[in-house]
């Protein structure tokens, strides 16, 4: 989980080849069961350089009030691979820009979106809907 609140020195939560990609190796972006809290107006989950092979989101839960823009640089935001990803508002992240307490679980209500009936990517065998609760994904 991460967050970028609303102070953050720059409109990108997610940078993947800005400062050069590796020449002849891999370079290919997959974020796999994570979520992105964006409070930044104006703002970017993801810029990829052009020039990077894949980009894959997995179980990618990117939230934002404003609408920020999935994946932005110089990679085709149409060549994006998605599978099992849910868009909820923001807002449902009601204590991600409380600083002294962050809270980053969505509230009760994005629960049975939440529900994965298939591993997505095979490194990952449960998911955690709660806090301290693991259970398997079937």
């Amino acid at each position: 989980m991460s967050h970028m609140g609303p102070l953050a020195p720059n409109r990108v939560a997610i940078a993947y080849g800005v400062e050069g990609l590796a020449s002849g190796g891999p370079d290919s972006l997959t974020l796999s069961h994570t979520i992105t809290v964006v409070t930044r107006p104006n703002s970017n989950f993801i810029r990829v350089t052009a020039g990077a092979q894949s980009v894959r989101l997995l179980a990618y839960m990117p939230a934002s009030p404003d609408g920020a823009e999935l994946v932005s640089g110089g990679f085709s935001s149409s060549a994006v691979t998605l599978k099992g990803n849910v868009s909820p508002n923001g807002n449902q992240f009601a204590g991600a820009d409380r600083i002294g307490s962050p809270a980053f679980w969505p509230s009760e209500n994005m629960l049975d979106v939440l529900v994965l009936s298939v591993t997505l990517d095979p490194a990952f065998t449960q998911d955690s809907p709660r806090r301290s609760v693991l259970r398997l994904i079937a």
